[in-house]
C-alpha cells in the first residue's frame, strides 16, 4: 500500500482569495509517495534477483557453462552439499550435475571430500566451491594463455617475432603488480 502525504505550498491561501487578488490561483497540491512494506519487499526482490542474473552472467563467462555458473553460485551460497543437494537446489538433473562437478573438480575449481559413514552403502562426495578470489586468480591465467597464443598466431601469420616483455601476457590480480614493481625498483 503507497501512503500519500500532502505537502502545504509556501503560498497563503487566503492571499489568492482575497477580493482585491487580481488571479484566483488554486493552491498547487503537492504528494509525496512512500511505499508500504510490500512494495519495498517487492524492490528488494526484484533488485536481488537483477543482482543474481548479473552474477550467474559473469560466473557463466568465467566457466563458459550456465550450468557450472549455477552450480559454483549455489555452492558458494551453500556451502558443502552432496552432488544430490546440489540437484535439488539448483533444479539439475542429477546426471547432469554428477558430471559437471567431475569436471571443476578436476580443473580445481572445487574442492572433495569423501563422506565417512559406517557401515556399507555409498560414501558420496561433499563439494565445496574455492574461493572468488581463486576462480578470478584462474581465470586470469586463462585469459593470459589464451592473449599469448593468440599474439604468437598473429606473429605466425605475418612472418613476424613478438619481442619481450609482450610474451608472455601476465595478469595481475589484486594487490600482486605492485609488489613486483617494489620489487623491480630496489
Amino acid at each position: 500500500m503507497v501512503k500519500k502525504i500532502p505537502i502545504a505550498s509556501d503560498e497563503n491561501p487566503d492571499d489568492s482569495k482575497s477580493p482585491g487578488s487580481r488571479s484566483k490561483r488554486q493552491n498547487p497540491r503537492i504528494e509525496i509517495e512512500i511505499p508500504g512494506p510490500t512494495q519495498i519487499l517487492e524492490n528488494i526482490e526484484t533488485s536481488v534477483d537483477k543482482l543474481t542474473s548479473n552474477l550467474e552472467e559473469i560466473v557463466t563467462e568465467v566457466f563458459r557453462s550456465r550450468t557450472k555458473a549455477r552450480i559454483y553460485l549455489h555452492l558458494i551460497s551453500k556451502g558443502k552439499q552432496t552432488s544430490e543437494q546440489v540437484s535439488k537446489g539448483t533444479g539439475l538433473y542429477p546426471s547432469t550435475v554428477r558430471d559437471a562437478l567431475a569436471d571443476m573438480h578436476s580443473k580445481g575449481f572445487l574442492r572433495r571430500t569423501k563422506v565417512e559413514k559406517e557401515g556399507a552403502g555409498k560414501h558420496p562426495y561433499i563439494y565445496q566451491a574455492i574461493s572468488p578470489t581463486s576462480l578470478v586468480e584462474a581465470y586470469a591465467r586463462t585469459l593470459e594463455s589464451r592473449l599469448t597464443a593468440l599474439l604468437n598466431v598473429k606473429s605466425l601469420l605475418k612472418k613476424e617475432s613478438i619481442k619481450l616483455p609482450i610474451l608472455p601476457v601476465t595478469i595481475f590480480v589484486g594487490g600482486e603488480r605492485k609488489e613486483e614493481e617494489k620489487e623491480e625498483k630496489e
